[in-house]
């Protein structure tokens, strides 16, 4: 589940920090796209405390 308020997640979408798209006037999100950003997100993480 993805614990955000409505407002900050089209905030994100608008400014291109999430995958998403516009059908109708509605975003929408790929479960795909978002799963994949979190493992990138993991990844970056885990790298940056290889020192």
């Amino acid at each position: 589940m993805f614990k955000a308020a409505e407002t900050s997640v089209c905030a994100m979408a608008r400014k291109d920090m999430l995958p998403a798209f516009k059908v109708r006037g509605q975003w929408r999100f790929k479960r795909v796209d978002l799963d994949s950003l979190i493992e990138q997100q993991k990844e970056a993480v885990r790298g940056e405390g290889q020192t």
